[in-house]
């Protein structure tokens, strides 16, 4: 052999040990040969784990009856993965589910029929299509497991094999984050939760470590195609072990992420409080704020707010940015970048942006569900709200499913002064014959047809009782594109009464007993002080609910730094917490950040 041969194995044994960081991994699949080639079907991922430096424990079958010393190898192996290559029914037995989905280790699951919401309630669907030659949406593009990879991006090879998805219409991924998605679907291809994470509201599993679905591995055939057969494409791949080493700690993500509020959203109010999730290399954060896109992304002019360990900040109070007030109709934009410990590596962050809303009430569609106003439905099918397309944040609403010479409406009645109705739609239709159509008391005032993106609307609306009425039709033949229509945060010219608002009572060591235990109705007390980032990042939550239970329910607050002897009664020792009383009673109590859905669900048991 060569010197110089020589010379580039030991450069490539030196190059993999210093990229890949070898990992015990675990292996869980069935024992199955659907192909019949006297092979494991999914033989090859193990092969490919192992190519790149991993130990691999690969016990076929072992592991769908659990006991003690089994879930303990699962919460000292590095990684747990488990495989397409198994039958769903031998890991839900009992204790079963809570029990694999307590196990810490991180866990990539690849087994889309172990999500669903009949077996370990990882997403709120049952319903699970199977795509061939699988294209993509990368839906977190700044994800360090996409590295190196663009979207759209074909990811399985058909020719090997379907792969199953999970259809997520009208769930979304729960208190998971949609990654990527099968273009032009809602049909889930990768999501990730957090360690601690209840998976869905109602789901009632909680993460025990980090999380990733990730729908890989064929679905077995006829004794031709394997069950779990290893289909990716290179580019499949490549995300496949990018996902195994970000679970590994291998690969970091360095940027900020998850702002709240969440970006290109609509904001009710005239002051904000923001927050983010921290980059896993960041002891400080440069924070950019302003209402000039350009010179937030360039750090140029006034928008420059300081460099803070905190990971809240605030504008539109007195002291902050903006001290009178942030400006209705506006869009401001901010930056968070990430400094390491060394000061002087920064990590630039997106620019996100957020608009405050004009004047008048939004629908906004984000409760997923028709009942902020009196909506009603008319014509030949029902509109529905959707996640697939929206203009901001999480849902819109969409045509109702209709075949030729149909038509669907979606029509409301409101009490409006002299002001514009504005509203956001998109079309995707046969140009000329299919058509969206927007009426004010019965006369057309716009009209949309073929291709047409997100764009804004408004129209001049007369003070008095006024009827909206959204309408898609089709004419007598031939389909094209989508066949539909969408619409989202529409802003009524409507008086604030016309939606019930509730306030937030602000409550003292003295008042306490006579507005809380000895109340009439339940009572939810937020235990909170101005500094804590957690206590900031619900207030929005708090607020959405006094206005939705306003007469029903009472919504207070109370400052532990202000209040001493109440917080020492209730042994408040960490804040968030709340506290919900009916008849003098604590009947929950939550401590930390929590779901608005499992606040309200108690709420309603007491209604």
């Amino acid at each position: 052999m060569s010197k110089k041969l020589i010379y580039l194995i030991l450069l490539l044994a030196f190059y993999l040990a210093s990229s890949v960081h070898a990992a015990n991994i675990i292996w869980i699949a069935g024992i199955h040969d659907d192909n019949v080639d006297g092979s494991p079907d999914d033989q090859a991922w193990v092969d490919l784990l192992e190519a790149q430096g991993h130990t691999v424990d690969f016990q076929r079958g072992i592991w769908e009856q659990l006991d003690d010393s089994k879930i303990a190898a699962l919460n000292d192996a590095d990684l747990v993965i488990i495989s397409r290559c198994g039958n769903s029914s031998s890991y839900d037995d009992g204790d079963e589910v809570a029990q694999w989905n307590s196990i810490t280790t991180a866990i990539i699951n690849s087994s889309t029929l172990l999500t669903r919401s009949s077996r370990w309630r990882w997403l709120d669907t049952t319903t699970l299509p199977n795509f061939s030659d699988a294209v993509v949406d990368i839906v977190a593009a700044d994800h360090p497991i996409f590295a190196g990879v663009t979207s759209p991006v074909q990811i399985t090879d058909g020719a090997v094999g379907l792969t199953t998805f999970a259809d997520i219409s009208g769930v979304g991924a729960g208190n998971g984050t949609l990654l990527a998605r099968v273009t032009d679907t809602e049909a889930a291809w990768i999501v990730e939760w957090e360690a601690g994470v209840e998976f869905y509201p109602g789901s009632g599993q909680v993460a025990g470590g980090p999380r990733i679905f990730f729908a890989a591995g064929t679905l077995e055939s006829g004794g031709a195609i394997g069950r779990g057969e290893y289909n990716l494409t290179p580019e499949g791949e490549q995300v496949f072990l990018n996902a195994v080493r970000y679970f590994l700690g291998d690969l970091k993500r360095v940027k900020a992420y998850a702002p709240v509020p969440a970006d290109d959203v609509f904001y009710e109010d005239t002051w904000a409080r923001f927050g983010w999730r921290v980059g896993d290399t960041a002891v400080s954060h440069d924070v950019y704020f302003g209402d000039n896109f350009d010179d937030v992304d360039t750090g140029t002019g006034d928008t420059f707010r300081g460099n803070q360990t905190a990971t809240i900040f605030a504008a539109g109070f007195p002291g902050f940015p903006y001290p009178n007030g942030l400006v209705p109709s506006t869009t401001y934009y901010w930056r968070i970048d990430e400094v390491e410990a060394d000061g002087t590596t920064v990590h630039k962050g997106d620019v996100w942006s957020f608009t405050v809303s004009p004047k008048g009430p939004v629908e906004d569609f984000e409760g997923n569900n028709f009942s902020t106003f009196p909506w009603e439905h008319h014509g030949d099918a029902s509109w529905t709200i959707t996640s697939y397309e929206k203009h901001s944040r999480t849902y819109s609403v969409q045509a109702g499913a209709i075949d030729h010479d149909e038509r669907t409406t979606l029509q409301v009645l409101l009490d409006c002064t002299s002001g514009d109705i504005t509203f956001y739609r998109k079309v995707s239709s046969e140009p000329g014959c299919d058509y969206l159509e927007f009426y004010i008391d019965g006369v057309r005032r716009g009209r949309w047809s073929g291709t047409m993106d997100w764009e804004q609307v408004s129209f001049p609306v007369r003070a008095g009782t006024r009827t909206f009425d959204w309408t898609y039709s089709k004419n007598g033949s031939v389909s094209s594109d989508w066949d539909t229509a969408w619409v989202d945060d529409i802003v009524f010219p409507i008086g604030s009464d016309t939606i019930p608002t509730g306030e937030i009572i602000e409550l003292t060591d003295a008042t306490f007993n006579q507005t809380v235990l000895s109340s009439d109705v339940p009572v939810l007390v937020d235990f909170w002080a101005p500094w804590c980032g957690p206590c900031l990042v619900m207030a929005p939550v708090i607020e959405e609910i006094a206005d939705e239970y306003a007469g029903k329910v009472k919504v207070c607050r109370l400052n532990v730094d202000n209040e001493p002897q109440t917080t020492t009664n209730y042994g408040i020792r960490f804040i968030p917490t709340f506290i919900l009383f009916k008849d003098g009673q604590v009947q929950r109590q939550w401590i930390g950040v929590t779901s608005k859905e499992e606040l309200t669900a108690a709420i309603d048991e007491l209604l």
